[in-house]
Formats: structure tokens, sequence, C-alpha cells
């Protein structure tokens, strides 16, 4: 379908008329061809008070509703709207046009129809979804199923290979519509099938470019909070300078939404972040913040200078959620080129440590010779599932410095980042985005489960603390635990991959856990409901020995006691000497005198005890028995709680005990 005159920023467009066409025949005849007129409402687009109408192009092709299901027809005459087919068939009330794979006739008011994730660009077409019923003179009449938006870029680069279209809501998929007029039959942002946020319109790059290029896509009906256009260039980069936004805008079904021609540079112009002196100090100078949408990868590419004082005196970057100086502007991290960096404590999780995904290699002999005038390339990753993936590579004197981080972030808002300085400066030479490669195969558990012979109810174990998205390459990152809709089942003890039906971000999905098995439990699986319970195993520790045991701890966290507790004895179990608990607490004729030392968060402690793995450790010095709890949380933070008392005649025996919890013993 194309448009006679429909110009974006004409002074004034004309009205085409349709030519008067022959009555055609199509009832419930078996006929080989139809007649499609548009509707002279529906089918109009008006810009600024004035209309444009659209007309068939010769060798276009719809798709008319048959008893066998949707059949091809072929524009054979544009100024009739006369449409055949190869073949005799018998017609229905419904066609699309244009004609497209995903069209699917179940029934006269149920039939489904696909908004493209991916257009090619020709030239003047608009890629308009159109829908026809019977009209007067059984004619197919047909009227625009979704709004109509455009973008026009004046100065286009070369290698230009199209537009990408982001929204905030969903507007590609496929859908079913029903109605019994083209009037009646809409596609709304709404619709239930429609799972895409970014649409794009491509072409052959190697084709020339026009100095200017206007480019059509049709849009669900609705209301948007942003829409955002990007220009794809070379290696489907998406360079900053070509972006543009509108924002609160209301989309309706015959309405041509044109935006403000974007007239671009000649190329991204390279700057300076701080003096060339390097005496721009801690945060003082700051390159602009970039916006990364989820599903995108934003790359800056820049060379890095340093003062050569310390390590930390080159370059810096924040990922936060506003752009820096906004209101509500909050980090998620900062990362030093140095192996360093830092999450606030008012952070959007509970995840205290900076260092549990940071990795880092190098050589710290030239590490700050190196990094003066090293060419650094960095890619910021904001995943669909929540996560943020930074990859840092300098390369300086021949020497390759790589830095890589995974953290939490917002799956439903966009992030930000940008560079800043602390006795350093660099250039950005070139900063532009591409589209995540990453495609969601399942979600799965950051640690492994241990069982030993009896099965538990995952619900009573709870969903993941941490969960991780698991990609189809085998990469994986942290995923957003707010959008995991949580899962029921029964943990077997088996050892192995258990799978469960689960949901995220409201999609089902496989939720993966890892099984291992342990060589005893004791406690109970009740949990909440469970009383004091001794271990399986027990025993005496030799004069001048250690004793320890590994455990995996499921707990109620009802009370700071819901965790594994230890006991020593004389030899044998003849004489008890004290029990002493993980929480600074305990009792018997030895516990008094007993020094405790701990380094616990007592914010946390209660909650932070299910899914730890507790070692404990009984130590006989012949005179002094030491008894250690060393914690791990389930994320990797780790925590200690030691008691040291006298004992008499170098005997020791050791053994545990909980309460409200049910332990796992993994050696």
């Amino acid at each position: 379908m194309k448009k006679t005159v429909f110009y974006a920023f004409a002074a004034a467009l004309a009205l085409v008329s349709c030519a008067k066409e022959q009555a055609p025949v199509v009832s419930n005849e078996v006929v080989t061809r139809i007649y499609a007129a548009m509707d002279p409402v529906k089918s109009t687009v008006g810009i600024d008070g004035t209309t444009a109408h659209f007309s068939w192009t010769s060798g276009e092709v719809i798709s008319v509703a048959t008893a066998k299901g949707f059949t091809d027809f072929t524009c054979t005459n544009t100024s009739t709207g006369e449409f055949t087919h190869a073949g005799e068939v018998t017609p229905l009330n419904v066609a699309v046009s244009p004609a497209q794979t995903t069209d699917k006739f179940t029934s006269e008011t149920n039939f489904k129809v696909g908004l493209p994730a991916v257009y090619t660009y020709v030239e003047g077409k608009t890629n308009a979804l159109m829908i026809g019923t019977k009209g007067e003179g059984d004619k197919y009449i047909f009227g625009h199923a979704a709004a109509l938006l455009a973008i026009t870029y004046e100065n286009l680069p070369e290698g230009t290979k199209g537009i990408s279209v982001t929204a905030d809501e969903e507007i590609a998929g496929i859908v079913t519509l029903s109605g019994t007029s083209a009037s009646a039959i809409e596609i709304k942002n709404d619709n239930a099938g429609l799972s895409e946020k970014t649409v794009s319109i491509s072409h052959d790059a190697t084709v020339g470019n026009t100095a200017s290029r206007t480019y059509y896509l049709p849009l669900p009906t609705g209301t948007y909070e942003t829409i955002t256009f990007h220009l794809i260039h070379e290696n489907d980069a998406i360079e900053t300078s070509t972006t543009k936004t509108v924002k609160n805008v209301t989309l309706e079904r015959g309405n041509y939404a044109a935006l403000p021609a974007a007239t671009l540079a000649e190329g991204f112009a390279p700057y300076t972040v701080g003096t060339e002196d390097n005496t721009s100090g801690f945060f003082a100078e700051k390159s602009a913040s970039y916006a990364i949408p989820a599903g995108k990868v934003l790359h800056l590419e820049f060379t890095n200078y340093g003062s050569g004082a310390n390590n930390w005196n080159n370059w810096n970057v924040v990922v936060a959620n506003k752009a820096h100086g906004t209101e509500g502007y909050a980090e998620y991290f900062v990362l030093r080129a140095d192996n360093y960096g830092w999450t606030p404590k008012t952070n959007f999780n509970d995840t205290p440590s900076l260092r549990d995904d940071l990795t880092w290699t190098g050589n710290w002999d030239t590490f700050i010779t190196d990094m003066n005038g090293a060419q650094v390339t960095m890619t910021i990753e904001h995943t669909n599932e929540g996560a943020v993936l930074l990859s840092a590579v300098a390369v300086g004197n021949g020497n390759t410095y790589t830095e890589t981080y995974k953290y939490p972030v917002s799956v439903s808002e966009d992030i930000f980042a940008f560079l800043f300085t602390d006795g350093s400066h660099f250039q950005i030479n070139k900063v532009w985005y591409s589209n995540s490669k990453k495609v969601l195969d399942h979600i799965a558990s950051a640690y492994d489960y241990y069982l030993y012979d009896e099965a538990l109810d995952l619900a009573v174990v709870g969903a993941p603390k941490g969960i991780r998205a698991v990609y189809t390459d085998g990469s994986d990152a942290p995923a957003d635990a707010s959008l995991y809709g949580g899962a029921t089942g029964t943990l077997n003890a088996v050892a192995g991959d258990q799978v469960f039906s689960s949901t995220f971000k409201g999609n089902a999905i496989d939720l993966h856990i890892p099984v291992k098995l342990g060589n005893s439990a004791f406690g109970s699986t009740s949990l909440a409901t469970s009383g004091l319970i001794y271990s399986p195993f027990f025993g005496d520790v030799p004069a001048g020995e250690t004793v320890s045991k590994t455990l995996f701890v499921y707990s109620s966290c009802l009370n700071n006691y819901a965790s594994p507790c230890a006991d020593i004895a004389s030899a044998g179990f003849t004489s008890f000497y004290a029990s002493f608990r993980m929480d600074n607490y305990g009792w018997g004729t030895n516990y008094d005198p007993a020094t405790a030392t701990s380094n616990w968060n007592w914010e946390v402690f209660q909650a932070m005890q299910n899914h730890d793995t507790v070692k404990i450790s009984w130590t006989n010095d012949t005179t002094t028995a030491t008894v250690r709890f060393d914690a791990t949380y389930w994320y990797g933070e780790t925590h200690f709680q030691q008691y040291a008392c006298t004992i008499s005649n170098g005997e020791l025996a050791y053994r545990c005990f909980t309460e409200n919890s049910y332990v796992v013993a993994i050696d």
C-alpha cells in the first residue's frame, strides 16, 4: 500500500480519491477475484488539519478469509481495486492488508494478525496494517487497525542500516482481533499477544543513502509515556547523537503523528572530561549521563589519562537510576579502574558488597604507567531480566587490563552511566548503542541446595533469595527477584538439577534448583514447629586436634537461635561443659567464663540464617577449647562467632543441636 501525497512536513497535502470501481460480486459465490476500497474516514491520516488518502499498489498482496483459512489475493488493477487469486475460493467476511504469515483465521469475529518486530524499508511505504470487511456491493472496505507514526532523519551518515524504536509499552506481537466492521477492529497497546517493546526498520547499508529519509511505523493505539527512536549504524550500533524521544503521547486510529525532523551532525564529536594536567579531583568533572534502556548495551570508547600518583587516579564509572543532577538520583554502584568500588548503604537491594562479582586481570607492577594514555573500551549492558553487566578493557603500552562486574538493577526503568575524574582526565572518542544479544533460557538459584534423606516442600523452603537469569549462550547474571513469581512443589533428595514451574516478569518460565546430597541431617522440615533436636554425629576431639562440620541451614528465621548450635563436654560426654549458640549466647558451667567474639551485623542476623552455610569447628588445645562458627550467607558475605573456654584433663567432646530449623551436614 502506498500513499499518493504523504510528506511529513509539506505545507499542504493533496486529497486523493479512489477512482470509481466497477461493481463486484463477492458474497458466497466461488470467485477468482475480489474488489477492495478504502474507508473514507478510517483509511485517512491527518497532519495539522490536512488529510491524505492511501491507494493500492500494483502487485500488492492481501489476505482474504476463506473456509480454508486466509488466502492471498494480488492487486492487478489499481484504479478499480481489483485483486485476483489463481484458483476458485469462497471468500468470507474479513481481509487483511498487507498479507503476512502470521494471519490466522478462526472465524469471522476471531482472527489473528501480527505487528512485526522487524520491517524492511521501502521508499514511501507506510507499513500500515489495515483490516477489511465486506461493505456495500460486497466490496471489502479497509481501514486502519492501528495508529501510524513517522520520523524523518536529515543528513544520514554513510552506512546507515535503519531505525530502532522502543516504547514503554509492547508495540509488536501477534494479537487476536474481533469485530463486525473495519471501524470496530482495533489494535490497542493493552491487547493480549503484544510481546515486544522494540521494533526496527532495516535496509541494505550498501545502497547509497539519501540526504533525508522518513520511516513509517504502525503502532498500537493508546497512551505512551515514552517512545524513543535510534538510528542504527554500523555493527548494529546506535549512536547517541541520533536519539530522539517523545513523551506522554496518545496515538489514535487514523491519526498520523509526525515527529520533527532530526538533523544529524557529521558524526559523533569527541570531547574531553577533566583538565589535561590531571588536576580535576574526585567527582569534580563528569561525562554526559547516558541512558541505557533494558535490552540495550552502551558502548564507550575513550582514552584514559592519570596523574600517576595513585592507582585510583584513573577512570571511574557510576551506574545510577537517574541522570546525575536530576531529582531522585541514586547510585547503584561506583567502579574504579583499579579493581575497587562500592555500593551505597541506602542501595535498592540488600547486597552489601561490590566485590562479589568483580573480576580484574592485569599487572600491578606497570598498572599506573600503562593506564596513562590507555585506550579503553567499556560496555554496559542492561539486560531485560534486570541486571547490569559491565566490561572494561584497557590497552596501554601493549599490556591489557580487564575488569568485569555484574549487579541487579531495575528492569522497568532506564539506568544511567557516566564517567568521572579523580586526579585524571579522559577523551571520549565514541559513544554508541547496540541491542543485547542474550536470550533468556531459564531462571536458576544462585546457590546449591543440600538434602539428605527427606524431601522438602519448596513452599516451605521458600523461593531462592538469589536468582540468576541464565541465557542460551550459557552466561548468567543477577535477576530482579521482585519480578520472580515464586514456585511450589517438592524438592526431592536426589542429586541434580530440579525444575519447577514459575513465572518471571509475568511470563511462564522454568526455575532450576541445583540439588546436592549431604551425608546426614537433623532438625525438622516443619521448621517453625520443630523443637530442639540433636545431630546424629558426635564424638571426641583428641588433644591438639580440630574437628569440623560444614552444615547447610534451612531456618524459620523466627528467632536468633533458629540455626545450628554446639555442645562441648568431657570425653564420651560424661560431663557436660557448655552449649554455644551462633548469636553470642549460651549456658553451662564453662559458658560464663568463656571469651566470646563475633562480627555479626545484628540488624540482619536473624533474617540471614536461611540458606546459610555454617562451618562449626571444635579445637582441643589441651587446656582450652575453642568453638568457632564460620557462616557464609547465600550471596557470599561471611561472618563468624567464636568462644574460648578452659577445660580440664585435655578432654573434649562435640555435638550439634538445632531448633526451628533443618540442617544438612555437607562434610
